[in-house]
């Protein structure tokens, strides 16, 4: 869906509200033990494969575990082999090397609707970041100037994705369910509704925002320090997965929030 740039306000953050949310930024001194999970700004309980609490701060990326199995998928071969299998391998291997994985529900789950927006919604995010690329590029940019001089390496990651073969990826509730059932991840189910005001590209290793104590002012926040170590650990290349993941990061902002009528949140780089 392409937005027009013109036509979308960005939501207004005042002072007491980012340092509100700034505040709530938590070290996380063994993130090899913190669970992974979904950067919305909700809270809610936490489980491990054998239904046991989870309790503490936890890591956060776009889906939670997903978020390195789209970036595996796109940028092997431009998501042209099927999801389902490019999503069995990263799996396979996060599992291998140790790594967390975690997903989340939510109380709006239904049919084939998990209510993690990212799941639910992907195919739709990854059109909206390839119909939508040159103002999200410039969006990512306003946040993080030095990027710009990355424009030639955006332009071709993105006519890298055009032929993704997203016909193949399975609804939200299937996803989730599979890194579930399958592959033992831990679960979140989230209650509540969105109240984000911001989106915040968390730099900075070793920590996260504390989402259980940040209600007040809810935010989506990216641990993309932490999805590039994954990123390290499989192989990937760590520019273009930054690239990525920061498109996907607003394109998913788009779908969720902008396409609702919603204005724009504004985004905050903690570094």
């Amino acid at each position: 869906m392409k937005i027009s740039s013109q036509a979308i306000e960005t939501r207004p953050l005042i002072n007491t509200e980012r340092q509100d949310i700034l505040s709530h930024y938590v070290e996380v001194p063994h993130p090899k033990e913190a669970s992974m999970f979904c950067v919305d700004g909700r809270k809610g309980l936490r489980v491990n494969s054998q239904k046991a609490n989870i309790k503490g701060p936890y890591l956060q990326g776009l889906g939670g575990s997903y978020h390195s199995v789209a970036l595996n998928w796109l940028l092997d071969n431009g998501g042209k082999s099927d999801y389902v299998e490019s999503a069995n391998k990263t799996f396979t291997t996060m599992k291998e090397k140790g790594m967390k994985i975690g997903v989340h529900r939510g109380h709006h789950a239904q049919g084939d609707s998990s209510d993690c927006g990212f799941a639910d919604n992907f195919g739709k995010i990854v059109t909206t970041l390839l119909d939508n690329s040159e103002d999200i590029w410039n969006l990512i940019i306003q946040a993080e100037e030095p990027l710009r001089e990355k424009t030639t390496d955006w332009k071709a990651l993105i006519n890298s994705i055009i032929d993704a073969n997203l016909s193949s990826v399975p609804t939200g509730d299937t996803l989730i369910s599979t890194a579930e059932e399958k592959y033992g991840a831990d679960i979140q189910n989230l209650d509540g509704e969105h109240g984000e005001k911001a989106a915040v590209v968390n730099l900075i290793s070793n920590t996260t925002l504390d989402v259980d104590n940040n209600q007040d002012n809810q935010a989506f926040n990216l641990d993309l320090w932490h999805v590039l170590d994954q990123v390290r650990q499989l192989g990937m290349d760590e520019q273009k997965a930054t690239l990525l993941s920061l498109g996907l990061y607003v394109a998913t902002e788009m779908v969720l929030v902008e396409q609702k009528g919603k204005p724009r949140l504004p985004i905050i780089v903690r570094k």
